[in-house]
């Protein structure tokens, strides 16, 4: 049982942000050269589509559980779906994660040796 805001924050996942990361992966997502992130995107050009990549694993995971909770799908399904969306969501995360740390010990290094 989903209570009040696990609706809201799974539905915001599902019908606001997956829009978005889908446009975002099929326009190549570009980021805006005067942005505060733009110095960590040159730094590491793989950042933008894995993490694009691990919102789009996470918007499934949210469209699973609220198709489940509103019976969409049976809960064997479910629990298939489920199974087969966690291992690349940890995948995908250590490597998000492993790519925002390697950018910023570049954007310190040039910083410090510039």
């Amino acid at each position: 049982m989903l209570t009040t805001i696990d609706l809201v924050l799974y539905g915001f996942l599902a019908v606001v942000l997956l829009p978005i990361v889908l446009i975002s992966l099929a326009s190549g997502s570009k980021q805006p050269k005067g942005s505060l992130f733009a110095k960590y995107y040159r730094a590491e050009p793989w950042l933008g589509l894995t993490g694009n990549v691990f919102l789009l694993v996470l918007c499934a995971k949210a469209v699973t559980t609220i198709a489940h909770h509103f019976g969409a799908i049976d809960a064997g399904l479910a629990g298939a779906i489920e199974v087969w969306t966690n291992v690349p969501f940890l995948l995908l995360l250590l490597a998000v994660l492993g790519l925002w740390i390697m950018a910023l010990r570049r954007v310190h290094s040039l910083r410090t040796a510039g």
